[in-house]
């Protein structure tokens, strides 16, 4: 008997750190969120997948994501729908602090 890895619809979220719109779906078993906004262009997809997040394509009709492998990424749009970078929460450091480095005398 051959098992299917189950993928799912991709239902809006918020991020509970960030508070930032995501999408969120199971993809072939796992569970994958990515931001709503939809990435604008290659040179924005090619950013994304230097800062090592994977990217996915949002699919028009089921809103299934589909994760884009390089040989999905080669072929021209095959697949229709958005492009979506994963979700990364960005590093927010709290107002007002400051980083105290300790002072050294050189010799």
């Amino acid at each position: 008997m051959r098992q299917h890895l189950i993928s799912t619809r991709a239902t809006q979220r918020q991020c509970p750190t960030c508070r930032t719109p995501t999408l969120h779906a199971l993809v072939d078993g796992l569970s994958v969120t990515v931001d709503a906004a939809p990435l604008a262009g290659q040179a924005n997809e090619l950013d994304a997948l230097l800062r090592n997040l994977s990217t996915y394509t949002l699919t028009i009709i089921r809103k299934e994501l589909i994760h884009r492998t390089a040989p999905i990424i080669r072929r021209p749009r095959q697949i229709p729908g958005t492009i979506h970078a994963q979700h990364a929460c960005p590093i927010r450091q709290p107002a007002g602090t400051q980083l105290e480095l300790p002072f050294m005398e050189s010799t």
